[in-house]
């Protein structure tokens, strides 16, 4: 199958996979179906099967295969994290829902306005394409097939800031490449960790590892962000827009 989430990648589902998508069929629930899968499976254990059928339901999700039910058309997915970090200076971090669209809209659309960013803030972006985060139906997409995670830094329950990160998804890579920042300084280095951490424990997106790719002339951010625990990694030599040098960093 050719995926619907914007990676453009094929998809191949394996027998029990196509099982279980065949399964979702709009009248049985998560314990409805692991109920059935424990009656196929019988010498498996039980606590396996529900690990592996997260893990097709959250795949079978991002590609947008399945959507899942909820009041007044919303979409209900449980793979989109709810919790609220406590940050200090009173800021809070947590990803994005849809009632979140419309702002993150007006934030992406004035962070590209912007000519500078005052000195207690930290912008960056990462891209060539700003098409992704200027459509209202273009983030919506990302948001729900997990193409991207738009995580939310708020104040007095106000968006000041965001990070969004890309996972990749190919079985041999294990990172996700950090494409926005716009935040207030003093606290880059508990929202990086933060964010590390939720990967780590989503086990179904097996992410390891944050990237950042900083074109040579970043050499303030670069500063920075050595001080937040990311590591270089090497030098992507004249390959990023008009011949520019990169500097990978991993955390």
């Amino acid at each position: 199958m050719l995926t619907d989430n914007g990676d453009l990648n094929y998809t191949m589902l394996n027998i029990t996979s196509k099982y279980i998508l065949d399964l979702c069929d709009g009248n049985k629930n998560v314990e409805e179906i692991l109920n059935i899968l424990s009656e196929q499976y019988k010498n498996v254990e039980r606590k396996r099967l529900a690990t592996d059928l997260e893990n097709v339901l959250f795949n079978l999700t991002r590609i947008r295969l399945i959507k899942w039910k909820g009041e007044n058309n919303m979409n209900k997915s449980p793979f989109l994290s709810t919790e609220t970090e406590k940050l200090e200076g009173g800021y809070t971090l947590s990803l994005a829902n849809e009632g979140d669209i419309r702002n993150l809209q007006k934030i992406f659309s004035e962070f590209f306005k912007k000519k500078e960013s005052n000195v207690e803030e930290i912008s960056y972006f990462f891209g060539n394409d700003k098409r992704e985060f200027l459509n209202f139906t273009a983030i919506r997409q990302c948001l729900y097939s997990y193409y991207k995670d738009f995580f939310l830094i708020k104040k007095n329950d106000k968006i000041v800031g965001t990070v969004v990160v890309k996972p990749m998804y190919e079985v041999f890579l294990n990172s996700a490449t950090i494409q926005m920042i716009l935040l207030p300084a003093e606290i880059l280095n508990s929202v990086m960790n933060i964010i590390k951490l939720y990967y780590e424990k989503c086990e179904y997106r097996k992410i390891n590892s944050l990237r950042i790719y900083l074109p040579e002339q970043e050499k303030k951010l670069e500063n920075i962000i050595k001080t937040c625990g990311f590591k270089f990694e090497g030098v992507l030599k004249k390959e990023y827009l008009d011949n520019v040098d990169l500097n990978l960093y991993s955390l």
